[in-house]
């Protein structure tokens, strides 16, 4: 079997949106090339391992959206789809507010250069001082240690690897709101990341919600990684609509135009006092975020960026 490789070029803003695409039109795998991901990285402070990633200056000059197909899927026609995703996307949005491609090509691979060809995009990563993910093929690498958290990760095709500045805001936003003993809803969870986290931080309770009902087996599969199968729920949903529950922590790692209509049924669904982790806030909505918290009877206790990306930690009422 041949495989392709289709190369996106893009910009910093339209990288999730475009993953986005690429994961609903079945790509087998997604990654993301970008040369301030790795500067982020080698400037984190604790020791991020980078040994088979291309160095400074290897990059291509903008942002590379990578994704996977194989060839029973007309490749001429997926870039098309793509093209009239973003054409309809941009109609009537501001430019800077747009999808941008600045190139979209592809190439074959031979079968045998799959694996590592995708693969290659993700190594054991650093969230904090005290938080690593690993993909699970290099998880009897790893050495035992008692004072961090790690999670596997079979990265699939959902959303939230730790590879991406968002979801590494989530995740550091998340140890710094856990004490132990919480309850906690996930919204949008993607690859099961944040609930994952959350369980081996101590929450008791935790829930995982995404719209997404066809990636819902690999968030089960990456629970069974981690041994938490038994100990997260795990159902498709539309944000909380219909959910009428009381927990201690609310976790969203989506875009502001889902988050904004998810900030109500947060309140509603917290517990008083409860704290709310959002992430996905690129640098222009960060203000209107702000402002719909504070409408919405929410205190701001921590707002944090990495790059041109923004992670908020918020409490239910306001002082």
């Amino acid at each position: 079997m041949t495989w392709y490789e289709v190369t996106i070029e893009t910009d910093n803003k339209s990288e999730n949106l475009l993953t986005e695409i690429l994961w609903g039109l079945d790509s087998a795998g997604v990654s993301i090339k970008d040369e301030q991901d790795y500067i982020d990285w080698s400037d984190d402070g604790f020791g991020s391992v980078k040994n088979d990633q291309p160095a400074p200056g290897t990059y291509e000059i903008n942002p590379v959206v990578l994704g996977y197909f194989s060839d029973d899927k007309n490749i001429e026609d997926i870039i098309s789809e793509i093209k009239t995703y973003q054409a309809n996307y941009n109609k009537e949005l501001a430019a800077d507010q747009q999808i941008v491609i600045h190139d979209i090509r592809y190439s074959p691979l031979e079968d045998k250069d799959w694996e590592t060809a995708w693969q290659a995009y993700y190594e054991p990563i650093h969230v904090s001082r005290f938080m690593d993910i690993v993909p699970i093929w290099e998880k009897d690498d790893q050495v035992a240690d008692s004072k961090k958290t790690t999670l596997f990760l079979d990265p699939g095709m959902a959303f939230g690897t730790g590879s991406h500045e968002t979801t590494k805001l989530a995740l550091r936003l998340l140890e710094i709101a856990m004490a132990g003993g919480e309850d906690v809803i996930d919204v949008g969870t993607g690859s099961g990341v944040l609930a994952i986290a959350a369980k081996k931080l101590g929450a008791n309770d935790v829930a995982a919600y995404d719209y997404d009902g066809s990636i819902l087996d690999i968030t089960r599969n990456n629970f069974a990684l981690n041994d938490v199968e038994d100990a997260i729920s795990v159902a498709q949903n539309n944000i909380l609509n219909g959910i009428d529950t009381q927990v201690d922590i609310i976790t969203a790692n989506i875009l502001f135009e889902i988050l904004e209509p998810l900030i109500p049924q947060a309140y509603t669904n917290l517990k008083a006092d409860g704290q709310l982790v959002l992430s996905g806030i690129f640098h222009d909505k960060k203000d209107d975020m702000l402002a719909l918290l504070a409408a919405n009877d929410f205190t701001v206790e921590i707002v944090m960026n990495m790059g041109e990306w923004y992670g908020i930690l918020a409490r239910k009422g306001q002082d």
